[in-house]
């Protein structure tokens, strides 16, 4: 019996919002929970059978000669490994030809090996020993004495300042370069393939097919995201992945930071910075969201429905690993006075033991990202009727090395030909290293 399928749904993810005095993150899409897909029994390469070149065998309906040539590119990135290049050029053409059984089985094929390396990495990720992080001191800190002598900072000088759009943060990554964070598409992107039953929430899609494609903002590195990258740790899912050579730091549910050779997939170390995320200012309280009521002989109780709340709460939102440091920047998109000043922090944890070895003053960092430059760390603070600048932070120390003002909150550090290109909220920045 032959198969089919059905329309396909395609989502293009919107990767830049501007809401506020502020860029919003990237919003994450939300995926449905389904069933695995089914295995396939027939090989990711087989090719397009045809009588004479010009069509396929059979009842099998013709490919253009163009949709030929992305099916011999599809199936070439199956064999190399390209196995998310491959889904995508096998789930356009599965869209385009639901009759086509080689299509069909070899885009399942090309999904059943993607779940498969992702199940594996995911368990072996899991296995490995977690450093769980004691909760950081409220202020600078240097917890311990350097290992090294002190190197100078680099210093830098402003070589061009221009006011941007505020919306045209796609132009500036063009213009300016790539940010170091690569695209992590949703944990269950193929939501159907054939004999997967459909669900409710899909039922006006004819026959059980769904197939999602995303537009991928040029802000993200064109290093695809490696398969050895699980999409999920534990419950917590892939929230960020940064390409920090010879690493990639994978962050999870923004309080789980992972740090995985980038050539080989083996996971160097991993941090739990849940204590993190409320500090010892913070107030605890609780929120009623509702009631319940339960009903007896004796009579009717009813009680509220509560929430734990705390009156400051912090994010993992970026991190990098440079000269044997993991350096973390944990911060909440809100005003100062709110978090009585006890905010956007960097920190410095030794990736061989997971000690911290220093914290800095707070203020210094709330943007989308931060650059390591000549073993500094140059990050950016800014907010709503409050003071903008970007911070040369000591790699070694943390200490402010330089603090340089800005006209509004920096947000993205991107190093170009010997240049740092700042984005701001209303202004972008061109400063020289020295």
């Amino acid at each position: 019996m032959r198969r089919h399928l059905a329309a396909a749904f395609l989502f293009s993810l919107p990767l830049v919002v501007a809401c506020g005095s502020r860029p919003s993150a990237p919003p994450l899409s939300q995926p449905m929970a389904l069933p695995p897909l089914p295995p396939s029994t027939k090989p990711v390469d087989a090719p397009i059978a045809t009588d004479d070149g010009d069509g396929p065998k059979g009842s099998d309906p013709e490919l253009a000669p163009l949709d030929r040539k992305e099916f011999e590119r599809a199936t070439a990135a199956a064999k190399a490994g390209r196995l998310y290049e491959a889904k995508r050029g096998l789930g356009h053409l599965a869209m385009a030809y639901p009759d086509q059984d080689r299509i069909v089985d070899a885009y399942n094929a090309v999904v059943s090996r993607i779940a498969e390396k992702q199940s594996a990495a995911k368990s072996a990720m899991e296995q490995r020993p977690i450093k769980t992080m004691a909760m950081p001191p409220s202020g600078y800190a240097l917890a311990r004495p350097l290992k090294a002598p002190a190197r100078p900072a680099p210093k830098l000088v402003k070589m061009a300042e221009s006011k941007n759009k505020v919306t045209d943060d796609e132009e500036w990554f063009r213009k300016n370069g790539q940010s170091l964070e690569l695209f992590v598409p949703p944990a269950h992107d193929v939501l159907f393939a054939p004999r997967v039953g459909a669900s409710a929430g899909v039922t006006g899609s004819l026959r059980g097919f769904v197939y999602t494609e995303f537009a991928v903002s040029t802000r993200y590195s064109e290093t695809p995201l490696p398969l050895d990258v699980p999409l999920m740790y534990g419950t917590l899912p892939l929230t960020r992945a940064i390409d920090s050579k010879p690493f990639i730091v994978a962050i999870y549910g923004g309080r789980v930071a992972s740090v995985l050779e980038a050539a080989t997939g083996n996971v160097r170390a991993i941090f739990d910075f849940a204590a993190w995320a409320h500090p010892a200012a913070s107030k605890k309280g609780a929120l009623v969201v509702g009631s319940a009521s339960l009903t007896t002989p004796s009579g009717t109780t009813t009680s509220p429905i509560t929430m734990a709340t705390e009156s400051i709460s912090y994010e993992l939102m970026f991190a990098l690993a440079a000269d044997g440091l993991l350096y973390v920047e944990h911060t909440n998109l809100g005003y100062a006075k709110e978090s009585k000043g006890l905010n956007a922090y960097v920190a410095a944890v030794d990736l061989d033991s997971g000690d911290l070895v220093w914290h800095s003053a707070p203020l210094v960092a709330n943007g989308r990202d931060f650059a390591v430059v000549r073993g500094a760390v140059v990050c950016g603070y800014g907010f709503t009727a409050e003071p903008d600048f970007v911070f040369v932070l000591d790699g070694q120390t943390g200490a402010v090395r330089q603090k340089i003002p800005v006209s509004s909150g920096p947000d993205h550090f991107v190093l170009k030909d010997d240049t740092l290109r700042v984005r701001t909220y209303d202004t972008d920045y061109v400063f020289d290293v020295r």
